[in-house]
């Protein structure tokens, strides 16, 4: 999945039972479920059948993505993170590479050793994400602009279809490129 939003979905994505998933410039946001409690991203290495428990070879890189909403007052997390056993995986299995993450301390399992350069529980700094439509493009001040890997080689288009001639590196991380008003 490349250069997407994703808004106000309450459980967004679920990545369960193994499998290939890699997402560039992404962001998925929540910020107008105020009370919510799930996070947006659930991911989990391992099924359940009536054979028993198996768990699943998986590789999950998130690139220059958001995972964020208003609802940091809550000591809530966008990241739910469920590993066969409480197993470590490798930065191979699970990667939040050049990200900014809403995920909380008090977390069962630790995600330090699964980021690059990712920012945990800083504000990207949206323009106005709680409001309908949402708009995520980044503020001036935003910690996003020039914080993104470079993924040129990935792709040549913005969020809006258009050549990707603005950005230099390094990139912004989430999926509008940050263009100054």
């Amino acid at each position: 999945m490349e250069n997407c939003i994703v808004q106000n979905c309450g459980r967004t994505f679920a990545i369960s039972g193994g499998g290939n998933y890699e997402m560039y410039n992404c962001t998925f946001d929540n910020s107008r479920f105020f009370g919510r409690r799930d996070p947006q991203l659930f991911i989990q290495n391992y099924g359940v059948s009536q054979d028993g428990i198996r768990r699943y070879p998986m590789r999950v890189q998130f690139v220059n993505s958001i995972f964020w909403s208003n609802n940091a007052g809550f000591d809530a997390s966008e990241i739910a993170l469920d590993f066969f056993n409480e197993e470590v995986l490798t930065t191979q299995e699970l990667l939040f590479d050049h990200c900014a993450l809403l995920y909380s301390e008090n977390s069962e399992i630790d995600l330090t050793p699964y980021l690059d350069s990712t920012f945990v529980n800083v504000d990207p700094l949206f323009m106005a994400a709680s409001i309908e439509p949402g708009d995520f493009r980044l503020q001036e001040k935003s910690p996003m602009i020039n914080a993104g890997k470079d993924v040129s080689a990935r792709y040549l288009l913005d969020f809006r279809g258009n050549p990707d001639t603005v950005r230099t590196l390094p990139y912004d991380i989430g999926a509008f490129d940050y263009i100054p008003q």
